[in-house]
């Protein structure tokens, strides 16, 4: 992420508190950006291959929905890391919310593709990142009420 020249000045006019982040895509144009280089390689690779099986009517008709000024793919890689960067940064969030409804850490690792301890310890240290360096910005005790719970295997019905 790029910083922009402004800064958080302190009250009394002297050093700069914080640098802050230049505005960036939207996640609709990070998708929008991806899906167009996408659905441009897709389709060049689907012309080649009907190309190589001799099919031209398949291959007049895939060209015609290719467009004709694709998304660079290097965009396309920025894109990409920058919403799933995003995305990433965003989820202890939602971890919270499950938590707080109920789900286990055995839950949170399932749809996360982890072990619930592996889960926890990611929760811990986006916690412990917060109150280093965003402790201003962000009160992490709603997110360290979830971290442990006396029924964290199971849950009542």
């Amino acid at each position: 992420m790029t910083l922009t020249a402004a800064v958080i000045a302190q009250p009394n006019g002297t050093a700069p508190l914080a640098a802050t982040p230049a505005p960036g895509p939207t996640m609709p144009e990070l998708f929008e950006t991806w899906e167009k280089w996408s659905t441009h390689d897709m389709l060049t690779r689907a012309a080649a291959i009907a190309h190589r099986g001799g099919d031209t009517g398949k291959v007049a008709r895939i060209e015609k929905l290719i467009d004709p000024q694709p998304v660079a793919a290097l965009d396309a890689v920025a894109a990409n890391y920058e919403a799933s960067t995003l995305l990433a940064g965003w989820r202890w969030h939602a971890v919270r919310a499950a938590r707080e409804a109920g789900a286990t850490w055995r839950e949170v690792a399932a749809v996360t593709n982890t072990t619930a301890e592996a889960a926890r310890a990611e929760f811990l240290a986006h916690i412990e990142r917060a109150e280093q360096y965003g402790h201003r910005y962000t009160d992490t005790a709603p997110y360290r009420a979830v971290l442990n719970d006396d029924h964290d295997t199971t849950r009542s019905a």
